[in-house]
């Protein structure tokens, strides 16, 4: 009987730790490998019930100059050009 109930304590810690990382690294803390600059947004659900998936983004500042939305700007991961007038 107490091997059992090692053997579950193990498990069930392996599965808490397990969970924390896995919810850490969904969070979209910025320890995550991205560049300085940006920052991991964790996927949301709108008031619609419509879904958004997570997404990279700049770090929020007082330009729009830098932002991959803006003009002559390209987002790195999707590639997709700047469309948005600075």
């Amino acid at each position: 009987m107490q091997t059992f109930m090692k053997i579950t304590a193990v498990v069930l810690a392996s599965l808490i730790s397990s969970t924390f990382f896995l919810d850490t690294a969904w969070a979209g803390n910025n320890k995550c490998s991205y560049p300085s600059g940006n920052v991991s947004v964790r996927g949301y659900v709108k008031k619609d019930g419509s879904r958004v998936k997570p997404y990279v983004r700049t770090t929020s500042n007082t330009t729009k100059k830098d932002n991959w939305s803006t003009i002559g700007n390209t987002n790195p991961y999707t590639g997709k050009k700047g469309t948005k007038r600075p």
